[in-house]
């Protein structure tokens, strides 16, 4: 997810990117090590097949994810508005429970409004998202809750650490 936010930054807006490049290169590294780290050791499980396979060329991802850049946009630029700076961190950390590619995409607009907080409200919301996947993936795998648990606080502390820096 990091690297791809950042690719996305990239080519939308270089100079952000290279303002929080280094942020999220270390939440990347950071993530492979705890990866790496929290590894089934039971080698009897074995993953089932895949049941279904979605057509890739489907329209409704596409509608969907048009629909969220809009409404992001809008409740970006209001959240701005009415509640300033404190009122778009507070929306990066709600959005981080859902999809926050339509988010990052709003707010790193060379024409947005809001370029004051930007990379903090990026390093937010990618750290919500990361917590809503431990969540998932501590409630999927029971033989490894007490490490996903471990794993997941470490990461969540390297991103607050990197948001306060």
């Amino acid at each position: 997810m990091y690297l791809r936010i950042l690719v996305i930054i990239y080519l939308l807006n270089t100079g952000l990117a290279y303002d929080i490049w280094w942020k999220l290169i270390v939440l990347f590294c950071v993530g492979i090590i705890l990866a790496v780290l929290v590894r089934d050791k039971n080698t009897d499980t074995s993953a089932g097949p895949i049941s279904s396979i979605q057509n890739p060329f489907e329209v409704k991802p596409t509608v969907i994810f048009a629909f969220l850049f809009v409404l992001l946009s809008i409740i970006t630029i209001w959240a701005k508005l009415f509640f300033g700076d404190g009122g778009l961190l507070a929306l990066s950390a709600i959005v981080g429970v859902t999809d926050i590619d339509p988010f990052i995409l709003s707010i790193i607009s060379k024409h947005c409004p809001v370029q004051d907080f930007i990379g903090i409200a990026i390093l937010i919301s990618v750290m919500s998202n990361t917590i809503v996947k431990g969540i998932y993936f501590g409630f999927l795998v029971k033989g490894l809750r007490k490490q996903v648990i471990i794993c997941f606080a470490i990461w969540v502390v390297v991103h607050v650490l990197l948001i306060l820096i």
